[in-house]
């Protein structure tokens, strides 16, 4: 294989730091989707613990589960 202006050793090298690079960028992403995730739960609950538990449970909820979320 040939490897412009890179030895392989040196080609592997920069292949490590770019998969750890991705990894924590990565790792990043989904702590940040989970927090987003967490802070949407926890300001629309009390909207939905106004609904009556028919509602709720036409739309997938469980009352006590919100009260967790309070």
């Amino acid at each position: 294989m040939a490897y412009v202006g890179n030895t392989h050793a040196e080609h592997v090298a920069d292949n490590r730091w770019l998969n750890k690079f991705v990894e924590k960028y990565h790792k990043v992403m989904d702590r940040l989707q989970e927090a987003r995730l967490h802070e949407a739960r926890r300001q629309i609950a009390p909207y939905l613990s106004n609904l009556d538990d028919e509602t709720l449970k036409a739309l997938g909820f469980d009352r006590n589960e919100l009260k967790s979320r309070l």
